[in-house]
């Protein structure tokens, strides 16, 4: 190999600094003419933003809705009492109301004492099931993720990447 001036490694040197410089042109270009753009009025080549911006996250909001903190409360039946005149047996104290023929034919009981007053359990309203509300249902405001302010790049709540430590 030649050294000094005019020599193949001086050639091989220089055809590779030509090179490099002719890819830095290209890449220069693309941001020029804005063949990759992000962000409001910015263009910039694949991987030069990276190289030059840091994020300045600023954090977003949303609306979350919560429902009501509720229990049920079961209400039993409401029970009264009713009075009525019914025909009661004398033998075994049976009601016989209206069958006073087939109560003797089979038990051979005789005596029966009419308009006697029977008391009875009668339900006045079935039972229901009652939904109390401990905290009423509300919209809550939380934070969803952050948005640059420069480029408007997002990122979910919490997220970040290495290139971003420091940044608020």
């Amino acid at each position: 190999m030649a050294r000094g001036r005019g020599g193949r490694a001086s050639a091989a040197v220089a055809s590779l600094a030509l090179a490099a410089l002719t890819a830095a042109a290209a890449t220069a270009s693309l941001a020029v003419r804005g063949d990759a753009t992000r962000g409001p009025g910015r263009t910039f080549a694949a991987g030069w933003e990276d190289a030059f911006h840091a994020h300045a996250w600023e954090p977003v909001y949303g609306t979350v809705e919560v429902p009501a903190a509720t229990h049920v409360v079961r209400h039993g039946p409401e029970v009264g009492v009713e009075v009525a005149s019914e025909t009661v047996c004398n033998a075994c104290g049976r009601i016989v109301t209206g069958a006073t023929r087939e109560h003797e034919a089979a038990t051979g009981h005789a005596g029966f004492t009419a308009d006697v007053p029977v008391e009875r359990e009668v339900v006045l309203a079935e039972g229901w099931d009652e939904v109390v509300a401990d905290e009423p249902a509300r919209s809550e405001l939380v934070r969803v993720g952050d948005r640059c302010a420069s480029c408007g790049a997002e990122r979910p709540a919490g997220g970040g990447d290495a290139g971003d430590a420091g940044q608020p």
